[in-house]
């Protein structure tokens, strides 16, 4: 056995400064998460805190700013703003790039494609609102 352990002392010299590594990595990595998540949330809530309603400039300027954050709910509302300061095809993209990102369980999923179809009916093309309807359909919402 001691033979063994000096002939393998180097590997387990390796081992255990890369397990070490591993465990002190795990928790900095979650605080580095931890840390963009708390950013990013004050990022949203500043943006919209700045955000002066019915002034197309006030609006324009949050849409922007939300575009820049990497947050479902941010890319959402700057969507919206698109869709409301008339700037249907890049509402459009907007959404089409949110529904891309978010799982099929995200509760804002109905909201984006019900949106999205919104997007479609303006823009003149009908053939893209089926496949929206049956999702919207097979999630439980539906036009009856």
């Amino acid at each position: 056995m001691n033979t063994w352990l000096k002939a393998n002392r180097p590997v387990l010299i390796g081992l255990f400064v890369l397990g070490t590594m591993v465990v002190l990595a795990i928790p900095l990595g979650l605080h580095q998460r931890q840390q963009r998540i708390v950013q990013t949330s004050e990022a949203y809530s500043k943006a919209l805190q700045e955000l002066k309603k019915d002034d197309p400039k006030s609006e324009q300027e949050t849409r922007d700013k939300l575009e820049k954050i990497d947050l479902g709910m941010a890319q959402l509302y700057a969507a919206h703003l698109s869709f409301k300061l008339g700037e249907v095809e890049r509402a459009t993209q907007a959404y089409e790039s949110f529904l891309a990102k978010t799982p099929l369980v995200d509760p804002l999923r109905p909201l984006a494609l019900t949106a999205l179809k919104t997007c479609y009916e303006r823009l003149g093309q009908p053939e893209k609102i089926a496949p929206i309807q049956a999702e919207l359909e097979k999630l439980g919402f539906s036009n009856k």
